[in-house]
């Protein structure tokens, strides 16, 4: 019995220590980026004519500018259909995430040992800028600039001549579907997102 404490004593220990190297969804920005603010965005899933399902492998590279950045892995299953989205993001083996989003509300439950900096909201909307149609983020995005072409979707903040979040689709990966291959970079938060998706049944 003792040892079992043990060692899930330890477990949990690294897995705090892990999430903790990773600043993923938390502003990391520089004074004069601080007047960037990305506008809130959501998935519509009342517009979904058929459930996305996807089983992701998540690979982040944090402080992407910083000479100490950080790396982290970690897994999450997406279900959406038009009543909403729950996601379940699992660190070393263990769930220490669900988000649920009805349509309108974000709700969640959390592992003591996932950091404050994480935040649902900025997970929700990286997954809808990465996989929403884009007529569905526009009127969200504001007075923002969406161009996107089979490869890749680019996302620019007023004025802005360079991306502030830049998106490539590879091995199959497009908008709404659960398979393939996403690179998501955040320009403004230094981080980057490999994703590895596939369909879940």
């Amino acid at each position: 019995m003792i040892k079992h404490r043990v060692v899930k004593g330890l477990c949990c220990a690294t897995l705090a220590f892990s999430l903790s190297a990773c600043s993923l969804w938390q502003p990391n920005t520089s004074s004069v980026e601080e007047a960037i603010n990305i506008p809130t965005v959501l998935p519509i899933c009342s517009d979904l004519t058929q459930p996305f399902n996807a089983y992701q492998h998540i690979h982040v590279e944090a402080d992407r500018y910083n000479t100490k950045s950080k790396t982290n892995d970690f897994e999450a299953m997406i279900s959406a259909d038009k009543k909403g989205m729950k996601i379940a993001v699992m660190a070393m083996g263990l769930k220490v995430w669900n988000i649920d989003f009805d349509g309108m509300v974000i709700t969640e439950e959390r592992s003591e040992h996932l950091p404050e900096a994480l935040e649902a909201q900025y997970m929700v909307r990286d997954i809808a800028l990465a996989y929403w149609p884009s007529r569905d983020l526009k009127a969200q995005l504001k007075e923002w600039i969406l161009v996107e072409n089979e490869q890749t979707r680019l996302i620019y903040a007023p004025g802005e001549e360079n991306p502030i979040i830049s998106i490539e689709y590879r091995k199959g990966a497009a908008p709404l579907s659960a398979d393939g291959e996403v690179i998501f970079e955040n320009h403004l938060h230094h981080y980057r997102l490999t994703i590895q998706s596939n369909s879940l049944k």
